[in-house]
């Protein structure tokens, strides 16, 4: 093809030379296809200048030309001038193809590369721009891991086509960008996915990318602001799979690196407090969950109309931690903010106002927790997570006020919504837990082991801080305390006190580990349960709160070691306020802590021949009873049975007493096993009543 551009050039005249037509035409026209060869034979190794695309415009405008001159005279055209123009068209086409064609056509590259020897330069820079369109299909279709292997084969291309000259790297630099991208985009994908550990391995090759020591060019240094907002992503896994260690080291890194990368703070660093917040919060630093709360305000009011939003979840977030810290005054302080700038009817508002109303007025919380679900399951976008928590938290008070039957009902409902929930299995130990509770307090003691087991199960399948896992095992402590079934109360008690001192503060809500701990050791430890039950109390007296369950359980435990030292008279005082502070917290006299205190007042009664105010403290248990299970039996029906036997026996009523006696013992055959020993002791004292009748 040379050789025939080199003719046209010098011998253009005498090619087209026939009837000795113009001879300008005929030199020109040599020219100009032997600079379309030319340029032909140069655009195959990819050398494409403005030249070329001059000389191929110019081979088009000459073509055009004479196809004008053709059409005005076709009939008259010369043969000459029809072979030039044939010829002068074809090749401009084709030329042109070569010159104007991008090298991400297909076609030009298979036609480049087929004409080209495989072992060339020229053959690599083809096949590297192959690898780049493959990546290219990839990524677009969310196929990440092709496009990560398009990205590092275009590379080794790209590496054999500058014959592994690192200083030439820059020529293919796209490709290392691709590849930053495809790890970038996979990592999104699992962080979205919930697959954190995987999205964690992705993120650190993406680090390594920028760190790669074959190339430090100009790509890397514009990069250095994805490298830093990546290792935020790495921060965020960090958060997401609770490594606490690893998260603060890489915290100290992004604030100390921040000011390299942004001019100012701006809403780039709110994210960071705001991502700080949430970890802070599951790990109960509540004074820096505060603090960085305060400081996101600071950067929110720069822009406050379009930081909406941000504002919302900022006052909320502050509402919960004091929720967690009994600073209800301040809770229901930014509760009021958050309404300000929403809706009036708002659901999350009436989620968060149940929650304060629950630490002091359980009807109250009620009311709102019913308005809450509603308002969350009649949503014209109906958020189904949120449905749920709307659903689980009126079922929770349901059973705390012992309406057992509406509690049955919402617990359906509740799991009806768990299983159109994608993090079905993040909430069903939620679920199950409520179950285990219910069985534990109507006396269902069996089941509710099992039930316990099995939330502690589905605890272990999820990513949980750990405290869920042995507050079961206390509760599973106290079925068998409560069972006489041995286990080791020595490691229970270790395991709960190295728990309760590794925080730095307690608060009045979290006080029930505290009450739990004592329980187990009122006949064991007393000294331990003593002193648990009187922190409880302190507590609770810091934050001025007179009105809580913890603190009626810690006085009604109190009550219980004054009578087994027998001072009876102490125990009915610490039982008498233990009633008042359950009933002021449940009003309407129907919660099974009550029925306990009552039960307990009435026997300290009868064991200082008081029958007559046992019989009324007595009556007052079977009321509380009938208002909290109705017709439905509980234990607490076994132990009123007990007691009302006792009490007969006490006024010489040995017929009535027997009768009772002998109730109760089928009742307790329910709940206890035959060598239990409250069924021993019932067994006794029927058989004692029965042989000195006999004699």
């Amino acid at each position: 093809m040379g050789l025939l551009a080199i003719s046209y050039f010098l011998f253009g005249n005498y090619f087209f030379y026939k009837n000795d037509y113009n001879k300008l035409i005929r030199i020109t026209a040599g020219f100009t296809l032997s600079m379309l060869i030319i340029t032909l034979l140069y655009s195959f190794n990819l050398s494409i200048s403005t030249y070329s695309k001059l000389i191929t415009t110019i081979g088009f405008i000459y073509s055009f030309t004479l196809f004008v001159f053709w059409l005005k005279k076709r009939d008259s055209f010369p043969n000459e001038l029809k072979i030039i123009l044939f010829r002068l068209s074809s090749l401009s086409i084709i030329t042109s193809f070569f010159v104007f064609s991008s090298i991400q056509n297909d076609i030009y590259r298979y036609i480049i590369k087929n004409l080209t020897d495989h072992e060339s330069y020229l053959y690599f820079n083809i096949k590297m721009f192959d690898e780049v369109s493959k990546y290219e299909d990839n990524i677009a279709n969310n196929n990440y891991d092709t496009a990560i292997q398009a990205a590092k084969s275009a590379i080794t291309y790209g590496k054999k086509w500058k014959n592994y000259e690192k200083n030439e790297y820059q020529y293919f630099s796209g490709t290392y960008d691709m590849l930053y991208k495809s790890y970038t985009k996979k990592a999104q994908h699992l962080y979205d996915n919930k697959k954190y550990n995987e999205a964690l391995k992705n993120y650190f090759l993406v680090d390594s990318i920028f760190n790669l020591k074959e190339y430090k060019t100009d790509f890397l240094k514009k990069k250095k602001t994805n490298q830093y907002w990546n290792r935020f992503d790495i921060l965020k896994s960090y958060n997401k799979i609770n490594d606490f260690t690893s998260y603060d080291i890489e915290i100290n890194y992004i604030i100390e690196n921040y000011s390299k990368h942004n001019d100012s703070i701006s809403i780039d660093y709110y994210y960071i407090l705001e991502n700080m917040i949430d970890n802070y919060s599951k790990r109960d630093f509540h004074k820096d969950v505060i603090e960085l709360n305060k400081t996101s305000f600071k950067i929110l009011r720069k822009d406050s109309l379009n930081n909406i939003s941000y504002y919302k979840s900022r006052y909320l977030s502050l509402v919960k931690t004091y929720l967690v810290t009994d600073s209800i005054d301040n809770s229901k302080k930014y509760l009021k903010k958050y309404l300000k700038i929403s809706k009036e009817k708002d659901c999350t508002y009436l989620l968060y106002n149940s929650l304060i109303n629950e630490k002091s007025n359980i009807n109250l919380a009620l009311i709102s927790a019913k308005k809450c679900y509603d308002c969350f399951s009649k949503k014209e976008k109906l958020n189904i997570l949120n449905t749920f928590y709307s659903s689980l938290l009126l079922s929770r008070l349901y059973l705390a006020n012992s309406n057992y039957s509406d509690f049955s009902k919402q617990l359906k409902v509740t799991k009806k919504w768990l299983l159109k929930n994608k993090d079905y299995k993040l909430n069903l130990p939620y679920t199950t837990l409520l179950e285990s509770n219910y069985n534990d307090i109507i006396g269902n003691y069996h089941n509710a082991k099992q039930l316990y087991s099995k939330t502690k199960k589905e605890f272990k399948n999820i990513e949980t801080k750990g405290d869920e896992l042995f507050f079961i095992d206390l509760k599973i402590a106290l079925l068998n305390n409560e069972l006489n079934i041995d286990f080791n109360r020595r490691d229970i008690n270790k395991e709960g006190i190295n728990y309760i001192s590794s925080f730095d503060y307690m608060f009045p809500s979290n006080t029930d580990i505290y009450n739990d701990i004592a329980n187990l050791n009122i006949n064991f430890k007393q000294t331990l349960a003593d002193s648990l039950f009187s922190i409880t109390l302190d507590i609770h007296k810091k934050y001025n709160i007179k009105n809580s369950p913890n603190i009626g359980i810690a006085l009604n435990g109190l009550g219980l070691i004054e009578f087994n030292n027998k001072n009876y008279t102490k125990a009915d005082s610490l039982f008498t306020k233990s009633i008042k502070t359950f009933d002021n917290y449940y009003p309407e006299n129907n919660n099974f802590n009550q029925i306990i205190s009552y039960l307990n007042i009435s026997e300290s009664k009868l064991k200082q021949k008081k029958t007559s105010l046992s019989s009324f403290y007595l009556k007052k248990a079977i009321q509380v009873n009938n208002n909290s299970f109705g017709k439905k039996q509980s234990v607490y029906n076994f132990y009123i049975t007990v007691l009302n036997a006792d009490i007969y026996f006490e006024n010489k009523k040995k017929t009535l007493a027997i009768k009772e006696y002998e109730k109760a013992l089928i009742l307790g055959k329910k709940y206890y096993s035959k060598d239990h020993p409250l069924i021993l002791d019932l067994t006794k004292k029927i058989d004692n009543l029965n042989f000195n009748k006999l004699k």
